[in-house]
């Protein structure tokens, strides 16, 4: 992930199996985990640093239950857009590469 225009760039990994309906996205080269089952919990997972003294930290691991009652019918979280209703406008050259647009 990005952000051109305040200089951060958020290192991020997403791992998803349509077919058992799970999810892993991870953040900060795994420093933070998200763990999603849509197979009929939507029971969710977080394992996170956590510290007490603002100086030693270690990691946790967050249960989330469902807040669906049929969470079955829940889909992965999808991280992009559908781009079906995008339409091509130009095409430009963005650091060396020939990007869409």
């Amino acid at each position: 992930l990005n952000m051109p225009y305040i200089s951060l760039t958020e290192p991020m990994k997403v791992a998803v199996s349509a077919s058992s309906k799970q999810q892993v996205i991870t953040y900060w080269d795994g420093m933070d985990t998200y763990i999603t089952d849509f197979s009929g919990t939507g029971t969710s997972y977080q394992v996170i640093p956590t510290t007490e003294d603002g100086v030693n930290s270690y990691e946790t691991c967050w249960y989330v239950p469902s807040s669906e009652s049929d969470a079955s019918d829940l889909p992965p979280v999808s991280l992009f857009p559908d781009f079906s209703t995008f339409s091509f406008l130009e095409t430009r050259v963005i650091n060396g590469v020939n990007c869409n647009g």
